[in-house]
C-alpha cells in the first residue's frame, strides 16, 4: 500500500471515529447542513453501527475506482464492526449510486450490502450526494422486508422517467447495442431482474423451472449486468495485484497465507486472461480475488489463512457460516447461506439466486456444467477452489 493510500485511509478512519462519517473536500459542495445534520441524526438512530464515506471515486485512483478495495482495505487497517455505505463511480446528477459492505453485525452477512434501499436510492434518481445519502440512511432504520412497495413504486416511477417498457419488444439502444441507461440498470440489476421473473426458483423450496425472459428484457438486463460483473472483476484482480506488489512480507508475516495470495491472484489472472470471459468464471474471478485479498491480510498479520464460504444460493452475497439444508440441481445439501436468503426462506419468498442465460432462460448457476463453481458453490461446498481449478481442462 503506497503512502498515499495510507494518508487517505487515516483520514477516512479519523473522521469516522469522530462522527462515522467522511465527506471528502472536492465533494463537500453536495452536502447542505442539513442534510449532514439528518444523515448524522439517521447514524446515530441505527441499532448497527452505520459509517458513511462520500469518496471521489474514479478509474484507476488509488483504489482502482472500486467501492470494496477501499472498504475493505479501511476495514482491515481498523476493523470497526459495522454496515459501511459509500459512493461509487456513479457520481453525477441523477445517476447516482451507492454501495456498501458490512462486517459483523447482526442484521446482515458479511461482505456487499443488500438492502433495498440501495436500489430504491438508484431509482429515484438523485441530484446531490447529500439527497441521496439522507435518503439512504433513513431507510436503513427501517426493515428491509417493509420497502418492498415502496421499492416497487420507485422502480415503476424510474420507469417511467425513461420512457422504458418494463416488457417491451423495442429497445432503447443505439445501433452499437449500448444502452444509454447502462450504468443505471447495471446498478439495478438485481431488482429488474426480480420485477421480469415470475417464480424463478427451480430446485430450491419448489421444483418449478424458471420462465423465460422476454427477448428485449433479456438482453438488456443481461448484457448490462455481465458488463458491469466484467469490470468489478478485472478491477477486483487489477487492485489485488497491485496489493501484492506494493506489499512486503517479514518475519512475523505469514509465508503460507502469503503463497495463498499469490495462488489466488494467479488462479483469477488466468480465469479473466480471455477476451469474453464467461459469466460464471467472471463471478469466479471476484471470489478468488477477494479470498487473495483476506489471504494478503492474513499474512501482513502474520495470521494463517483458510478459504471462506460464501452464500451457496448467491457468491456475490459474501462470506457467511450459518448452515440451512436447501434442495438443489435434485439434491438436497447443507449449504451455508446469507442473511437474505435465509430470510427469504424462511419467508416463503424468492431468494436471490445467481442466475445465468441458458438457450435464452434463466437457469440456476449450480444446475449448470460450469466448473468448478457448479459443485463446489464457489467454494460454499468445497472451499479449495485452487486444486478445482488445477483440474480444470
Amino acid at each position: 500500500m503506497t503512502a498515499r493510500n495510507d494518508d487517505e485511509l487515516q483520514q477516512i478512519h479519523e473522521a469516522l471515529a469522530k462522527d462515522q462519517l467522511y465527506i471528502h473536500p472536492s465533494l463537500e459542495s453536495q452536502f447542505t447542513a442539513d442534510q449532514i445534520a439528518a444523515i448524522k441524526q439517521n447514524i446515530a438512530k441505527s441499532e448497527d453501527p452505520l459509517f458513511v464515506v462520500a469518496y471521489p471515486f474514479e478509474r484507476g485512483d488509488a483504489f482502482s475506482g472500486s467501492t470494496a478495495d477501499l472498504l475493505t482495505r479501511l476495514h482491515a487497517e481498523h476493523p470497526e464492526p459495522g454496515i459501511y455505505l459509500a459512493t461509487t463511480t456513479s457520481l453525477e446528477p441523477t445517476d447516482i449510486s451507492l454501495e456498501g459492505r458490512a462486517w459483523d453485525v447482526p442484521s446482515t452477512s458479511d461482505g456487499s450490502l443488500y438492502h433495498p434501499a440501495l436500489s430504491i436510492v438508484r431509482y429515484e434518481s438523485h441530484e446531490t450526494l447529500g439527497s441521496a445519502f439522507e435518503r439512504s440512511t433513513e431507510l436503513l432504520l427501517r426493515p428491509a422486508s417493509k420497502l418492498d412497495k415502496l421499492e416497487s413504486k420507485a422502480r415503476d416511477e424510474w420507469y417511467d422517467r425513461n420512457d422504458l417498457e418494463r416488457t417491451s419488444t423495442g429497445s432503447s439502444y443505439g445501433e452499437d447495442g449500448f444502452d444509454p441507461t447502462g450504468l443505471v440498470i447495471a446498478g439495478l440489476i438485481v431488482v429488474i431482474i426480480c420485477a421480469v421473473i415470475y417464480k424463478v426458483f427451480a430446485g430450491v423450496r419448489r421444483a418449478k423451472k424458471p420462465q423465460a425472459l422476454p427477448p428485449s428484457a433479456m438482453a438488456r438486463i443481461r448484457k448490462a449486468h455481465d458488463r458491469k460483473l466484467e469490470q468489478q472483476a478485472r478491477d477486483d484482480v487489477l487492485g489485488l495485484g497491485e496489493r501484492i506488489d506494493e506489499a512486503e512480507i517479514t518475519a512475523t508475516g505469514d509465508v503460507d497465507s502469503w503463497q495463498s495470495a499469490l495462488d489466488h491472484y494467479e488462479a483469477a489472472r488466468r480465469v479473466m486472461n480471455v477476451k469474453d470471459p464467461e459469466v460464471l468464471d467472471v463471478v469466479g474471478a471476484i471470489v478468488l480475488a477477494d479470498n487473495g485479498s483476506r489471504a494478503l491480510d492474513a499474512a501482513l498479520a502474520g495470521r494463517s489463512f483458510k478459504p471462506p464460504t460464501r452464500c451457496f444460493l448467491n457468491p456475490l452475497h459474501g462470506v457467511t457460516g450459518q448452515v440451512q439444508a436447501v434442495t438443489a440441481a435434485g439434491r438436497e445439501v447443507k449449504a451455508p447461506l446469507c442473511t437474505a436468503c435465509r430470510q427469504a426462506l424462511r419467508r416463503d419468498r424468492v431468494p436471490d439466486i445467481l442466475d445465468v442465460a441458458r438457450r435464452g432462460k434463466p437457469v440456476h448457476y449450480f444446475e449448470t456444467d460450469s466448473e468448478p463453481w457448479a459443485s463446489s458453490g464457489y467454494g460454499a461446498l468445497e472451499p479449495d477452489l485452487i486444486t478445482r481449478l488445477h483440474r480444470r481442462p
